[in-house]
């Protein structure tokens, strides 16, 4: 019997296994059925665990490397913020491979750090997850572009006639780097820029405006405008008030103490109130402080010609400029006393200023053949300048001299005291004319009308010299001893006061004065003239006086004032007679006196001392100040140069 084949199902069956067994779905004497999927079995992890997006930037690219795979899988992300889009994943090799996508974040994301979640299914509805950790930063602002803008500084106070300064400053952007000119758009009347053109570079973004305001400047606050132009952008301002006030009060004068480590400045505000040190003392300067040359401040309007200290050794002469604070500027000029006229008397043994010149005296103390004296002007600028010289064929030294305008104004006069260098041991009154020039000429103006001495003895000239003048009086003091023959034994120092003749004699008698026109005038004698406390070694007039001139006497009776009356005589104001003590002020033996206007000043090496005087007003006795005097101050000369400030 034949056997039948298995396909032995209804038609239809018959046919789809025909289908099946094309593809081996049995085979003559087999048979075959269909086996279940394999069971999938695979791992994932991370490439990039941590990734960083801009909101509205560029997309970012995220990987899973996924291990053992080998049917379909599916990647879904979740945990994704609002504006993040996470593209499909493409899953290239196998059985190894890896899935990648893109993240965007739009411009509204919310910055912040999220975690998203990557979950992998195959078509076993197998699942395998991973986490990665996504930061989104807020949108970057857009670059700038090349700008720059302008800006300046708190403008301080600008007094009329004075200063003030200003920083002026650009800040560059978005690479701006060209110059930017900046000028003022307008400025006020009698205001003014005196720094030059102003340029700021890239490299240099700030410069220092100083404005300044003339004397007749009106008071008030002004808008100020700046423009800045630079490269091809539009013009920048930086406006601004500028406010003009009136001018503080000059100080009463400027004291300067040379110490061992320099030289300190004080500014003296007048009046009682106290001295100040000056910022940046002690000072260096080279040689010894002589004094100020320029026209006088108390004579001078607000704001005039600059004043100069100067300064001497034993071969040079310096000058250094005094800043609106007292400070000492740097030095402005110097120059050798040793290349000019008179130099071969020796070097410089002592120097005084007058005005604008400052006078020099050069000798040799060791072998003495003649003595000189030098003269030179100080500019408005501070340079020296060589003017001439004078020179006496004796071997003595001169004090400096002290100079006084004769009463009728037509010629100047100086006088110093000659000290022998051996031989006779009086001192001579030395007196000098004032040429036009400004040089000094040995005179023969002397003293004519000495005072009457006791019978048998003469008096002689002996310690420092003060002189002063007014439109109408001219006075000279000096201490005057009485000896009984050269060299002989002296009395106690007495103060002489002279006045000027017509040619510049020295005279301590008025000559054809009296009732009815005029008062008697009492001649100096021995009997009426002060004698002074102890051995003088500093005098000085006061500056002004008004009928009364106080005279201060410093050495080693202390500090005395005197004060000398003048009257109205037939051709000039002169003194009723001798001086009379008005104060014994110290004790402590003092070295150095000087007078501003009303205050006075006195040095004795540990100390310096101050008073308030109203004589040259009022008449009334210097006043010692409640404060600010003494002051402890260590150092070996003084000098007071008077400002005309608060009296």
């Amino acid at each position: 019997m034949r056997t039948r084949p298995t396909c032995n199902f209804v038609a239809s069956i018959a046919l789809l296994c025909a289908i099946l067994s094309v593809f081996g779905c049995g085979s003559s004497g087999s048979s075959s059925s269909s086996n279940p999927p394999p069971a999938s079995n695979f791992t994932m992890t991370a490439g990039t665990p941590k990734v960083s997006l801009t909101a509205g930037g560029s997309p970012i690219s995220v990987s899973l490397a996924i291990t053992g795979f080998a049917n379909p899988v599916h990647v879904a992300a979740t945990g994704v913020p609002a504006g993040v889009t996470v593209s499909s994943f493409s899953i290239s090799g196998a059985p190894n491979g890896t899935a990648s996508a893109s993240l965007t974040a739009s411009s509204s994301t919310a910055p912040g750090t999220y975690t998203l979640t990557f979950t992998a299914t195959d078509s076993a509805q197998q699942t395998q997850s991973v986490t990665i950790s996504l930061t989104v930063a807020a949108t970057a602002p857009p670059a700038p572009a090349p700008s720059y803008s302008l800006s300046i500084s708190s403008v301080p106070q600008l007094a009329q006639g004075g200063t003030a300064t200003a920083t002026l400053t650009a800040a560059y952007t978005g690479g701006f780097d060209s110059p930017v000119s900046v000028a003022p758009v307008f400025l006020p009347t009698g205001i003014s820029i005196t720094t030059g053109p102003i340029e700021l570079t890239a490299a240099n973004l700030s410069q220092t405006v100083t404005f300044a305001a003339s004397s007749s400047t009106a008071i008030a606050t002004y808008p100020v405008t700046f423009t800045g132009t630079g490269g091809d952008l539009p013009a920048q301002t930086v406006s601004f008030a500028l406010t003009v006030v009136a001018p503080p009060p000059p100080p009463s004068a400027y004291v300067y103490i040379t110490t061992p480590a320099g030289i300190n400045a004080y500014v003296s505000p007048g009046q009682g109130a106290a001295l100040s040190l000056v910022p940046g003392s002690p000072f260096q300067v080279s040689g010894a402080l002589v004094g100020n040359a320029g026209v006088p401040p108390y004579n001078a309007p607000p704001n005039s010609a600059p004043q100069y200290l100067v300064s001497y050794d034993s071969t040079s002469l310096y000058t250094y400029l005094i800043e609106a604070n007292g400070a000492i500027g740097p030095q402005v000029s110097t120059l050798s006393t040793q290349s000019y006229g008179g130099s071969s008397c020796g070097t410089p043994v002592n120097a005084v200023t007058s005005g604008q010149n400052v006078y020099v005296g050069l000798a040799n103390k060791t072998t003495p053949s003649c003595y000189a004296n030098q003269t030179f002007n100080v500019s408005n600028t501070g340079l020296l300048t060589f003017l001439g010289s004078t020179e006496l064929d004796n071997p003595v030294t001169i004090a400096a001299p002290v100079f006084v305008p004769s009463y009728n104004g037509n010629s100047s006069y100086a006088y110093g005291l000659q000290s022998p260098v051996t031989g006779a041991c009086e001192d001579e009154v030395v007196g000098y004319n004032l040429e036009s020039n400004g040089t000094l000429t040995f005179g023969s103006n002397s003293i004519t009308s000495s005072p009457t001495p006791q019978q048998g003895l003469t008096y002689v000239a002996n310690g420092p010299v003060a002189a002063t003048s007014g439109e109408t009086a001219a006075l000279v003091a000096l201490p005057m001893y009485q000896e009984n023959g050269p060299c002989g034994a002296v009395q106690p120092a007495q103060l002489a006061i002279f006045t000027l003749d017509n040619t510049g004699n020295l005279i301590s008698t008025i000559p054809g004065l009296g009732p009815p026109l005029f008062p008697v005038v009492p001649v100096q004698t021995y009997e009426n003239m002060p004698t002074l406390t102890g051995a003088p070694s500093s005098i000085a007039f006061s500056i002004f006086g008004n009928g009364t001139v106080p005279l201060a006497v410093g050495g080693t009776g202390g500090l005395q004032v005197y004060v000398e009356t003048l009257v109205e005589g037939n051709t000039q104001i002169i003194p009723v007679g001798p001086a009379v003590l008005s104060a014994s002020l110290l004790s402590t033996p003092i070295k150095q006196v000087a007078w501003d206007v009303n205050n006075l000043y006195a040095f004795n090496g540990q100390q310096l001392f101050v008073f308030y005087s109203t004589l040259g007003l009022s008449g009334n006795v210097p006043n010692a100040l409640s404060t600010g005097a003494p002051f402890a101050i260590s150092g070996s000369n003084m000098v007071v140069i008077p400002m005309g400030g608060p009296q």
